[in-house]
């Protein structure tokens, strides 16, 4: 019925945002920390920095044990241990196509609650082997990183296309068989 719809919650559709009334809830004091911008901005510059250094120690205190990982071809749990083992040949993959560098281009962030914020990233890879002019491939990223005591951690990654078909896609790679 038209009372029963009016009653139910109202959420963003379409770039417009419709609101509701809440009851009035308790305010309290929280202790001064980081703001949100700020716990980003720092994400983003150890995650640029484990993507040009990969140290593994890094690289590690950017995920918890388990997360989810998401791309074109689906969703999954990954465990940060196995992770861990195939950054070593990830490493050696790129450095053989001549990675010189992985810049962050762009970036925006959504706070969910307190704990929650979703943060979407622009990286931009650089190649270049020898005298050949640098091939520059933007890769967007998005991510919800749970964030306790000024710290953040991926939960969730997205990444909107596949990294070894963008890879190919610039002749970097050779096509798949």
């Amino acid at each position: 019925t038209v009372q029963a719809m009016r009653a139910l919650p109202r959420f963003p559709l379409g770039g417009l945002e419709h609101k509701r009334s809440l009851p009035s809830a308790k305010v309290t004091q929280q202790k001064p920390g980081p703001t949100i911008s700020e716990v980003h901005q720092q994400f983003l510059e150890e995650y640029e920095r484990s993507r040009n250094s990969f140290d593994l120690d890094l690289i590690a205190s950017l995920y918890p044990d388990t997360f989810m990982f998401a791309g074109p071809a689906g969703a999954r749990v990954a465990e940060k241990a196995a992770v861990l083992t195939s950054i070593p040949k990830g490493q050696a993959l790129l450095t053989s196509l001549g990675h010189k560098s992985t810049t962050l281009a762009s970036s925006s962030e959504t706070r969910l609650d307190e704990h929650y914020a979703m943060v979407r990233a622009r990286f931009v890879w650089r190649f270049q082997k020898g005298p050949a002019d640098p091939i520059d491939i933007d890769f967007d990223s998005a991510f919800i990183l749970f964030i306790k005591d000024g710290v953040a951690r991926i939960v969730f990654q997205q990444e909107h296309e596949d990294f070894l078909e963008a890879l190919r896609a610039r002749g970097l790679l050779a096509p798949a068989r």
